[in-house]
């Protein structure tokens, strides 16, 4: 179902915007909502149809949040749910690593 195209940035802060360009295609007449994942966390997303020429070309952004995990970089994923929300499709595609995680201002 899904083709990720592309993502940004990388690498950021906690706040920053991360963008995906994506194409997906519904195999089914249930409504669908898309959604980034950070690690494991479902973040709010925002969903955008790329291109009016590009039935299925979608760009979804979402915000880095606050890190909840042990390591500086983590797995970014997008996911299609229904509206019971169960998972009808998922991919990793991609890493994001949080710039400065781990350093600690000297005095």
């Amino acid at each position: 179902m899904f083709r990720v195209y592309g993502y940004y940035p990388s690498e950021g802060v906690v706040g920053s915007s991360i963008s995906v360009a994506l194409n997906f295609q519904a195999r089914t007449s249930q409504t669908i909502f898309l959604r980034v994942l950070i690690g494991a966390r479902a973040l709010s997303t925002t969903v955008q149809q790329y291109s009016q020429r590009k039935p299925g070309a979608w760009e979804l952004q979402a915000t880095a949040p606050q890190l909840e995990v042990s390591a500086g970089t983590v797995p970014l994923s997008v996911q299609a749910l229904n509206g019971s929300e169960e998972i009808l499709d998922e991919v990793t595609f991609g890493q994001f690593t949080y710039s400065g995680y781990g350093e600690s201002s000297g005095t």
